[in-house]
């Protein structure tokens, strides 16, 4: 998009954001340009009445006139020094809350849809990254309002300064004027071109970023250290930030002929007027009290030119600008925006049923799920197992509504979920993804985020006994201050957890929606950063935590998932096998297979340590025993 079409609209967002503080700004900024050239046209006047005053004194009339004059120039140039300062603060004022205004915008873009597709889609990674250009110190933003204001008090004062020139030759404002538009138009097409060159390689500028933060951020810290990858990472940053860059001065490069081309515009016009204005001067037809105006005035008007530099503050802040509402646009599409207005309030009552749902992720080549049928009653528990990449995450995203399926329905008690609302929908899940969030905030917010409370009162006792069930209560109490203790070192008093303390934490939050209201109950490898006995443990609670609960247990842990109502084994994008723990040992398929294979090398494990105690190589080896 060209500058001047991102400058009206950031222009558009000025106004409709502060039009009253827009309107001030606009009236400061042209009293502030028309003080030039009045201040201009007195200091003439003070230097034709000099001479006079000087010969009768300053109290004769000539001496009073020149001391009024004197008197208004320090007037107007007073006033010109608190207008100043004034019309910078309220464009300080206008860029923050424009910034402000802008960042919500681009949050809502990329937090606002339901779905997360246009977050993976790579021309939107890249939209976020040129809308990101707004940044996030106010900084940038209030330097272009700045900027605005000070152009437009050039533009007046310069106007100003063109209609006194006008009384030297009519035609030397216009070609100053002229001269000063000819060289905005050949810079305007060369920043055009930088700032293309800017966002067409913004891919280089997110990978630079990239493995910036992989060297700052602290949970790749580990790995960082032990690979020895700080050089890498550093080399990489530095190599694609100069790749970025070089693209950068390429286009720069290819674009020399505006400056000479500037240059040569500003000379001769310069000096065919500076050489009338001296003509003049000769010829006794310019007085000293005109000379005193013509020639700041000429310099007022070339320092215009000067002026439009100041403008790649305000093109770079309007760039960002449609980048925002491009991703605005892109996201309200159907397929991120998900469709559906009902209530799904008490939902499943019946049952949950896909019927040959097919879904690929862009871009991909195969499906991940393709013709996937697959019933689940109200209330009862069901493990999906399957090998790596056989879809059983995927799933549970189309259930939890993060994606919709490409054909196909996910129908709730016989409503296809696509019509129901997804928040009113989300507020039946209680999920625990293996990817789990670790928040650095409280453990109290850390738990309390699976369900926000409508009785604060209620809430203490509700987070304690969601702790508990998930066996995190006596974690939570012996932390350095309790509910309270942030879940990070980075701060002080904090405290880190270990992987199989943040899964307890990660469940309690989970069932803390589902005491919320939750109806279904989702579990990614609930227990994979959990020992043997520990999951052990908590699979023998399984039933009672879920009870009158549908759940869903995805898990590579077979001895686990003997606690589920039903079993299904997803492959090739579809339910290969299907039913209860014994059932599918005894058919012999994909199932017993992998479980003997887990059953095998659990037995093994606990008698080379001979760990007797290992609950879980127990259960594996007595049932394939008996089968």
């Amino acid at each position: 998009m060209s500058f001047r079409s991102s400058l009206r609209l950031l222009l558009r967002t000025i106004v409709g954001t502060a039009p009253g503080r827009a309107c001030v700004l606009l009236a400061l900024a042209v009293c502030a340009g028309l003080l030039a050239p009045a201040v201009l046209a007195v200091t003439g006047l003070a230097v034709t009445r000099a001479p006079a005053a000087v010969d009768a004194g300053l109290t004769s009339p000539a001496g009073r006139d020149l001391l009024s004059a004197l008197a208004l120039i320090g007037v107007l140039f007073a006033v010109g020094q608190a207008l100043a300062p004034v019309r910078d603060a309220v464009g300080v004022s206008i860029g923050s809350t424009i910034v402000q205004r802008l960042r919500e915008r681009l949050l809502g873009a990329t937090l606002g849809p339901p779905g997360i597709a246009h977050l993976e889609d790579p021309a939107v990674a890249d939209e976020i990254q040129r809308g990101s250009g707004i940044e996030w110190d106010v900084g940038p933003m209030t330097r272009v309002v700045e900027e605005l204001g000070k152009t437009v008090t050039q533009l007046t004062a310069a106007i100003g300064s063109a209609v006194l020139l006008a009384g030297l030759e009519w035609w030397a404002p216009l070609v100053l004027l002229v001269a000063v538009a000819l060289s905005h138009l050949w810079t305007d097409d060369e920043e055009h071109r930088m700032v293309q060159a800017q966002e067409k390689y913004a891919v280089l500028d997110r990978r630079a970023d990239y493995h910036r933060d992989l060297a700052l951020d602290p949970p790749a810290a580990k790995e960082v250290r032990l690979f020895g990858l700080a050089g890498y990472l550093a080399g990489r940053t530095r190599g694609w930030r100069l790749d970025y860059l070089a693209e950068v001065w390429r286009a720069r490069a290819a674009r020399r002929g505006p400056v000479p081309r500037t240059l040569a515009a500003v000379v001769v016009t310069y000096g065919l007027v500076l050489g009338t204005l001296a003509a003049r001067v000769l010829a006794a037809d310019v007085g000293v009290g005109q000379l005193a105006v013509y020639v700041p005035a000429i310099a007022t008007l070339t320092g215009l030119g000067a002026g439009f530099v100041d403008l790649w503050w305000v093109r770079q802040g309007a760039a960002a600008v449609p980048h925002i509402l491009e991703l605005e646009r892109v996201t309200l599409t159907p397929r991120t925006r998900l469709s559906g207005t009902g209530s799904a309030a008490g939902k499943p009552e019946r049952e949950l049923r896909l019927s040959g749902v097919r879904f690929g992720y862009p871009g991909a080549a195969q499906p991940v799920l393709d013709g996937l049928d697959l019933t689940i009653p109200a209330g009862t528990s069901l493990a999906i197992v399957g090998v790596n990449g056989a879809g059983k995450t995927t799933l549970l995203k189309l259930l939890a509504r993060l994606y919709d399926p490409d054909e196909g329905a996910i129908l709730v008690d016989g409503v296809d979920l696509r019509d129901l609302d997804p928040a009113s929908w989300r507020r039946q899940l209680a999920v625990v993804f293996q990817d789990f969030v670790r928040y650095e905030l409280s453990a109290r917010d850390n738990i309390a985020f699976g369900r926000p409370p409508d009785d604060a009162d209620d809430e203490a006792e509700a987070l304690r006994t969601a702790a508990r069930r998930a066996g995190a209560l006596d974690l939570i109490e012996e932390l350095p201050s309790g509910w309270e203790t942030v879940l990070a070192r980075q701060y002080a008093g904090g405290a880190e957890l270990s992987g199989g303390q943040w899964q307890r934490i990660a469940l309690a939050r989970a069932l803390r929606a589902a005491q919320g209201g939750a109806r279904l109950l989702v579990l990614d490898e609930p227990t994979a950063n959990l020992d043997i006995r520990a999951e052990a443990d908590l699979f023998e609670r399984f039933l009672e935590l879920t009870a009158g609960t549908t759940t869903l247990l995805v898990t590579h842990r077979l001895s686990s998932v003997r606690h589920a109502d039903r079993i299904c084994v997803l492959g090739d994008g579809r339910v290969s096998e299907q039913g209860t723990h014994e059932e599918l040992l005894a058919a012999g398929g994909t199932y017993a297979r992998m479980f003997r294979l887990q059953a095998d090398r659990f037995a093994g494990a606990a008698e080379t340590s001979g760990a007797a105690d290992l609950s879980g190589a127990a259960d594996l080896s007595g049932t394939v025993a008996d089968v």
